[in-house]
């Protein structure tokens, strides 16, 4: 084998693999990086084009330059057959990608139609994705949250205002447990420092089984919270009613004759009297038509 087929060989090899280099750039849209690429194969190719012309010019070649030029040849191969075999990779690369970005578009498009607020944690808790209802509800934007950890921000208070510390949240603890949290007891904090009452639930992601964040949904239930409190405070209400009443059941002894009532600790009293006692009813005396003529007959007509 000629060394001048040889390392002609390797200069087309090595042109060749700087142009597909530049191809490349489409494919992955990294121009920088594979037009550096692309020069430094071209710059190879231009220095052993200096050794191809001095074999044409007729200068005697080192005895070393043969397996000089065949280790030469074997890289530029080498060179182009990963330039070729690495596009295929770049493309399915792109793909995956596009349809990242397509899954994150259908995501995002469910999410702003619900009523409900939706954000995503990662495993440290950071704030992946946000909705336009959470973003309403807590006064904060998805840029202002994202990569920031949410239960420092929004969920660091227990109802009664006292602090929630981190390993207490139960939320945040999704992550941890991979089961499923459901309260209506749970209190977030706006941006303006104000808090509210929210009924959430939190749920693990999972990829190839293994938890790589959660989703939590919530949603403001302070008008519930205060019909709560206002049935509560009814239901106290008549149940103090209730326990003023006073009613008289069962049987009650009676004398025959002086119509006296004999009480639980076996007294006779007046009717009056005992009535009065055991219940809120209060008498007012008169007479009847017919006790009016017996005692009266002189106005009775």
């Amino acid at each position: 084998m000629r060394l001048e087929f040889v390392s002609g060989l390797s200069v087309l090899l090595q042109v060749t693999a700087a142009v597909f280099a530049l191809r490349l750039i489409r494919i992955s849209g990294r121009r920088v990086a594979w037009t550096l690429l692309s020069a430094a194969i071209f710059l190879m190719a231009i220095r052993r084009g200096f050794t191809l012309f001095r074999l044409f010019s007729g200068e005697t070649p080192d005895p070393l330059d043969f397996p000089y030029e065949i280790i030469g040849l074997v890289i530029s191969m080498f060179m182009l057959s990963g330039l070729v075999l690495i596009g295929p990779i770049f493309a399915a690369i792109l793909r995956t990608e596009e349809n990242l970005r397509r899954s994150e578009k259908r995501l995002r498009d469910i999410a702003s139609s619900l009523g409900e607020g939706i954000y995503l944690m990662n495993e440290q808790g950071q704030v992946t994705f946000m909705n336009p209802e959470a973003e309403r509800l807590l006064g904060w934007t998805e840029v202002e949250l994202i990569n920031k950890n949410i239960h420092d921000i929004v969920h660091n208070r227990k109802p009664d205002g006292t602090p929630l510390a981190l390993e207490d949240c139960m939320m945040r603890g999704v992550i941890k447990t991979g089961v499923t949290y459901f309260s209506r007891d749970e209190m977030f904090i706006r941006k303006n420092g104000a808090t509210f009452p929210v009924a959430v639930i939190s749920a693990p992601m999972l990829e190839d089984g293994k938890i790589i964040g959660s989703i939590s949904a919530f949603s403001d239930i302070s008008e519930t919270k205060r019909m709560e409190q206002k049935q509560k405070k009814l239901i106290l209400q008549l149940e103090n009613a209730v326990a003023t009443i006073k009613t008289l059941h069962g049987i009650l002894p009676v004398c025959a004759s002086c119509k006296k009532i004999r009480d639980e600790k076996g007294d006779w009293k007046e009717i009056e009297s005992y009535i009065g006692e055991h219940t809120d009813a209060q008498f007012s005396h008169s007479v009847c038509p017919e006790c009016m003529k017996n005692l009266f007959p002189r106005y009775s007509g």
